[in-house]
């Protein structure tokens, strides 16, 4: 995978940086990604939701469905 750095994509996807920084940050506190170093990782999402589901939490809400949808097209948009 090669490293691609922030203003780089913020031109590629026609996005202002500020934009990816937010969304950026907003990853981070979903713990989808994680900075390692000078970069980011992505975490097993699948790992993270199936701990979720054997979690004593009955329901999921369905803003929580709208989010990773988002996410999930997201990533998809950006190759991950």
């Amino acid at each position: 995978m090669a490293d691609v750095k922030l203003n780089d994509l913020s031109k590629k996807i026609s996005l202002p940086l500020p934009t990816i920084q937010a969304a950026i940050k907003y990853w981070e506190e979903a713990e989808i990604i994680t900075k390692k170093g000078t970069g980011y990782i992505v975490n097993n999402i699948q790992e993270i939701e199936l701990n979720k589901l054997y979690s004593p939490k009955l329901t999921i809400s369905k803003e929580s469905i709208q989010n990773m949808e988002k996410i999930c097209q997201t990533c998809l948009y950006l190759g991950l």
